[in-house]
């Protein structure tokens, strides 16, 4: 039985600058490697510590490729880090506080339970691309989100592209977003958007027109969109020509052409219910006048 710890020890025996120094660490790359020399065995997760490799720009550990995922990550000063991918493991938490060039993080499918973690990143304005779908989040709003106004892709509820995630329900083990969409709306960046399965309740008039913008070129012509339609929580209609007039951008062509394709992969808000109770429900229901195809 091999580690990761023992064979990036061995790959990589010194940590000095300039000699053998690991940069890209890839678990993928790993197991091809192993895979080249006869051993068909996947590394063993557990713990990792990164600490003495220092010169890390990418590190790439999906637990998929382990034989057992990671349960504790350690990290310190990683000053040339770009992108951490690290899903599908068992992390609690991860500590970031190294990283000020972090421009990618993908850590969903974890054991996480608090956003603490994303407080500490030293220049949040970098980052581009925010998953933690699939964790145990306890119920914390979307006020976290203001710093980071840079982000193009943010996932923060289930991802039904997961088979597993009914089991994480019965489990009650989910990401537990409350509150408003409002602390989005300076994320002008924006252009994917999960808050699936989650009690984010209200704010559709929040949402970064750059979610239009960059997917979904141009209008519908034969758009069924009332402009004066008014909604629940929107009664003027002045203002729900306005959410008219951004939705029917939604509806281009290219959206109908995706129809059918998991709301994970489109470059649209996903807002799928998917948990018995979601309140993300509410956003649902004020969309669907507007014929946002909200559903896969």
């Amino acid at each position: 039985m091999t580690t990761l710890q023992q064979y990036l020890n061995q790959k990589y025996p010194s940590q000095e600058e300039g000699k053998f120094p690991a940069r890209l660490l890839d678990i993928k790359k790993f197991n091809q490697e192993r895979k080249e020399q006869g051993i068909e065995e996947k590394l063993e997760g557990g713990e990792l510590d990164l600490k003495e490799h220092r010169l890390l720009t990418e590190i790439k550990i999906c637990g998929l490729e382990l034989k057992s995922p990671l349960t504790k990550l350690e990290l310190d000063r990683q000053k040339y880090l770009v992108k951490i991918i690290l899903c599908c493991n068992q992390l609690t938490n991860l500590d970031l506080s190294g990283c000020p060039e972090l421009i990618e993080a993908e850590l969903g499918d974890n054991h996480l339970t608090s956003i603490d973690f994303l407080k500490v990143i030293p220049n949040p304005k970098k980052l581009e691309v925010l998953q933690i779908s699939n964790n145990n989040i306890r119920p914390t709003t979307l006020d976290f989100l203001r710093p980071f106004i840079n982000l193009k892709d943010c996932k923060l509820g289930l991802n039904s592209a997961n088979k597993d995630y009914p089991n994480r329900i019965e489990e009650n083990f989910y990401n537990r977003f409350y509150g408003s969409l409002e602390p989005i709306e300076n994320l002008t960046k924006l252009e994917e958007f999960c808050i699936a399965g989650t009690d984010v309740e209200e704010g559709i008039e929040y949402i970064p027109e750059s979610i239009t913008n960059r997917s979904h070129e141009g209008s519908l012509e034969d758009s069924n969109i009332d402009p004066n339609l008014s909604t629940p929580n929107n009664p003027n209609a002045n203002q729900n020509e306005a959410l008219a007039n951004f939705f029917q951008n939604l509806l281009s062509k290219k959206a109908r052409k995706y129809k059918g394709i998991n709301n994970m992969e489109r470059n649209l808000i996903d807002c799928q219910v998917l948990r018995p109770g979601a309140k993300v429900k509410k956003i649902q229901d004020e969309l669907r006048p507007f014929n946002y195809d909200i559903l896969a």
